[in-house]
């Protein structure tokens, strides 16, 4: 019963300054939560802005008819039915698949490099976010 007695007496003396604290507790995680949405959309907003440019830039090139292509070569006959694949053959007779060329009227105007930009935008967006 002594134990009791001090628990409660305790829980009286707790309980109202934690219900007080509540307020402050979601002013807090609010304002992060906002801080982090308001970041989400600017972030978001400048790399559709980008992605827009891009989208345009391809619509131009395409009217223009100067968008890089990728051509494959003809296939290679099929010498050999039936191919025992094993590991140890150095000399497999095996093709690796055939690699395209990328071909344009404008010579190394356009590149994956576009592409590449965006992915690393991406993740650097995510972890500037995840940051703050």
């Amino acid at each position: 019963k002594r134990t009791y007695e001090v628990l409660n007496s305790e829980l009286h003396d707790e309980l109202p300054a934690l219900h007080d604290s509540r307020i402050l507790f979601l002013v807090t995680n609010m304002q992060t939560l906002f801080a982090a949405e308001e970041c989400f959309h600017s972030e978001t907003a400048k790399v559709y802005s980008e992605l827009e440019g891009v989208v345009d830039k391809l619509a131009k090139e395409v009217q223009k008819g100067t968008l890089p292509r990728k051509t494959f070569p003809k296939p290679q006959p099929i010498t050999n039915a039936n191919p025992v694949i094993t590991n140890s053959s150095p000399n497999s007779t095996l093709a690796s698949p055939p690699k395209g060329e990328w071909t344009s009227s404008d010579e190394g105007k356009t590149n994956g490099f576009d592409k590449f930009k965006m992915v690393l935008q991406l993740t650097t967006f995510h972890q500037v976010c995840s940051t703050r």
